[in-house]
Protein backbone atom coordinates (compact mmCIF):
# COMPACT_ATOMS: atom_id res chain seq x y z
CA UNK A 1 0.00 0.00 0.00
CA UNK A 2 1.60 3.23 -1.13
CA UNK A 3 0.45 6.43 0.52
CA UNK A 4 0.82 9.23 -1.95
CA UNK A 5 -1.79 11.96 -1.52
CA UNK A 6 -2.49 14.45 1.23
CA UNK A 7 -6.22 14.82 1.98
CA UNK A 8 -7.72 18.21 2.87
CA UNK A 9 -11.37 18.82 3.76
CA UNK A 10 -12.81 22.07 2.43
CA UNK A 11 -14.89 24.27 4.69
CA UNK A 12 -18.06 23.16 2.87
CA UNK A 13 -17.27 19.47 3.41
CA UNK A 14 -16.43 20.02 7.09
CA UNK A 15 -19.71 21.91 7.54
CA UNK A 16 -21.72 19.09 5.92
CA UNK A 17 -20.16 16.44 8.15
CA UNK A 18 -20.51 18.55 11.29
CA UNK A 19 -24.16 19.30 10.45
CA UNK A 20 -24.92 15.60 9.99
CA UNK A 21 -23.33 14.72 13.34
CA UNK A 22 -25.19 17.56 15.09
CA UNK A 23 -28.54 16.40 13.66
CA UNK A 24 -27.70 12.85 14.72
CA UNK A 25 -27.01 14.00 18.29
CA UNK A 26 -30.02 16.33 18.44
CA UNK A 27 -32.39 13.58 17.34
CA UNK A 28 -31.46 11.38 20.28
CA UNK A 29 -31.17 14.23 22.78
CA UNK A 30 -34.70 15.36 21.91
CA UNK A 31 -35.92 11.79 22.26
CA UNK A 32 -34.41 11.10 25.68
CA UNK A 33 -34.01 14.54 27.30
CA UNK A 34 -36.40 14.95 30.23
CA UNK A 35 -37.69 11.43 29.66
CA UNK A 36 -37.70 10.62 33.34
CA UNK A 37 -35.65 7.48 32.78
CA UNK A 38 -33.28 6.77 35.65
CA UNK A 39 -30.42 6.27 33.15
CA UNK A 40 -31.20 9.34 31.05
CA UNK A 41 -27.74 10.89 31.44
CA UNK A 42 -26.03 7.58 30.68
CA UNK A 43 -28.15 7.08 27.56
CA UNK A 44 -27.38 10.60 26.31
CA UNK A 45 -23.67 10.14 27.02
CA UNK A 46 -23.70 6.92 24.99
CA UNK A 47 -25.26 8.74 22.01
CA UNK A 48 -22.64 11.50 22.20
CA UNK A 49 -19.92 8.84 22.16
CA UNK A 50 -21.60 7.06 19.26
CA UNK A 51 -21.80 10.34 17.32
CA UNK A 52 -18.10 11.03 17.94
CA UNK A 53 -17.21 7.51 16.82
CA UNK A 54 -19.35 7.83 13.68
CA UNK A 55 -17.63 11.13 12.86
CA UNK A 56 -14.19 9.51 13.30
CA UNK A 57 -15.16 6.46 11.24
CA UNK A 58 -16.37 8.61 8.34
CA UNK A 59 -13.23 10.78 8.35
CA UNK A 60 -10.93 7.74 8.62
CA UNK A 61 -12.65 5.93 5.75
CA UNK A 62 -12.49 9.01 3.51
CA UNK A 63 -8.82 9.56 4.25
CA UNK A 64 -7.95 5.87 3.81
CA UNK A 65 -9.56 5.86 0.37
CA UNK A 66 -8.12 9.16 -0.86
CA UNK A 67 -4.50 8.86 0.32
CA UNK A 68 -3.86 5.98 -2.06
CA UNK A 69 -2.51 6.57 -5.55
CA UNK A 70 -5.43 4.75 -7.18
CA UNK A 71 -8.95 5.43 -5.89
CA UNK A 72 -11.13 2.46 -6.76
CA UNK A 73 -14.72 3.18 -7.77
CA UNK A 74 -14.36 6.86 -8.48
CA UNK A 75 -16.43 8.44 -11.23
CA UNK A 76 -15.17 11.44 -13.20
CA UNK A 77 -17.26 14.62 -12.91
CA UNK A 78 -15.11 17.43 -14.36
CA UNK A 79 -11.41 17.89 -15.02
CA UNK A 80 -9.67 16.65 -11.87
CA UNK A 81 -13.02 16.35 -10.02
CA UNK A 82 -14.42 12.97 -9.05
CA UNK A 83 -17.35 11.39 -7.24
CA UNK A 84 -16.85 8.49 -4.84
CA UNK A 85 -19.61 6.52 -3.11
CA UNK A 86 -19.04 4.01 -0.33
CA UNK A 87 -20.54 2.79 2.93
CA UNK A 88 -19.57 3.37 6.52
CA UNK A 89 -21.66 0.77 8.28
CA UNK A 90 -25.17 1.15 6.87
CA UNK A 91 -24.66 4.78 5.86
CA UNK A 92 -24.01 5.70 2.24
CA UNK A 93 -21.31 8.35 1.89
CA UNK A 94 -21.28 10.30 -1.38
CA UNK A 95 -18.40 12.67 -1.77
CA UNK A 96 -16.96 14.85 -4.46
CA UNK A 97 -13.26 15.52 -4.43
CA UNK A 98 -10.75 17.30 -6.59
CA UNK A 99 -7.09 16.54 -6.96
CA UNK A 100 -3.91 18.34 -7.76
CA UNK A 101 -1.56 15.63 -8.99
CA UNK A 102 1.42 17.99 -9.09
CA UNK A 103 1.12 18.78 -5.37
CA UNK A 104 -0.20 15.29 -4.57
CA UNK A 105 -3.19 16.77 -2.77
CA UNK A 106 -6.85 15.80 -2.82
CA UNK A 107 -9.56 18.16 -1.61
CA UNK A 108 -12.83 16.79 -0.27
CA UNK A 109 -15.23 19.32 -1.78
CA UNK A 110 -18.58 18.01 -0.57
CA UNK A 111 -20.01 15.17 1.49
CA UNK A 112 -23.52 13.78 1.55
CA UNK A 113 -24.45 11.14 4.08
CA UNK A 114 -27.43 8.87 3.59
CA UNK A 115 -29.40 8.41 6.76
CA UNK A 116 -29.91 4.99 8.23
CA UNK A 117 -33.61 4.22 7.96
CA UNK A 118 -35.45 2.07 10.41
CA UNK A 119 -37.22 -0.74 8.61
CA UNK A 120 -40.63 -1.82 9.83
Amino acid sequence: MKFVFKVIFTEMAEFALKSFINYYEDGFVNLYKNSGLWAENLILQQYYQTANQLNSNIIDKIENKLILKDVLGRKPKLDNWYELDFYVGDRLICLVYSENKKDKTRFVESIEIGKKYISV
